[in-house]
């Protein structure tokens, strides 16, 4: 379940170069709040009803993307204001646990703008970021909805939205 984010112009250019294979599969540029599960919630109305519950029960709120950051692999910007994120990332998987990864426990919330292939620099990745896109920052935009994706043949499509209070 995602937050998808309007990021357009060089964003966008920056994640084609960089993040290919997510072009590729129609990935949007987006923050992870729940990680994409099996269970089809279109099929599972009492877990639609309770996901709908939930995120009814989180207010909109106006955001922006202000910094550029990375892990091993892969550069990311960072939406603010951060704790805002974070609380919408740990309720869900509070109230979710079943649907979060074992993996997934600790998430960063970000949007990853690259992922780093062999021979390639991590360093350097977020060197051109911090060069092409801070300053383009801040990037701002309304968190109003949370999407359900799932990833098919040819891609990923969202399934299903559910509105923030």
């Amino acid at each position: 379940m995602f937050v998808t984010v309007p990021v357009g112009g060089a964003v966008d250019e920056f994640r084609a170069r960089h993040h290919p294979r997510a072009i590729a599969r129609k990935l949007p540029p987006h923050v992870t709040i729940l990680p994409p599960f099996m269970r089809d919630v279109d099929e599972d109305e009492t877990l639609g009803s309770e996901l709908a519950r939930h995120f009814a029960a989180s207010p909109s709120f106006e955001a922006e993307l202000v910094g550029v950051g990375k892990f091993r692999r892969h550069v990311w910007l960072a939406p603010a204001p951060m704790e805002r994120f974070v609380e919408l990332l740990t309720s869900a998987r509070g109230r979710f646990p079943h649907l979060v990864r074992d993996g997934d426990r600790d998430p960063v919330p970000h949007l990853t703008i690259a992922e780093i292939g062999k021979g390639e620099s991590t360093r350097r990745v977020a060197e051109l970021a911090e060069e092409e896109l801070e300053p383009l920052l801040p990037i701002r935009f309304e968190v109003q909805e949370v999407g359900l994706y799932e990833v098919r043949r040819d891609g990923w499509h969202e399934v299903r939205r559910f509105a923030l209070g």
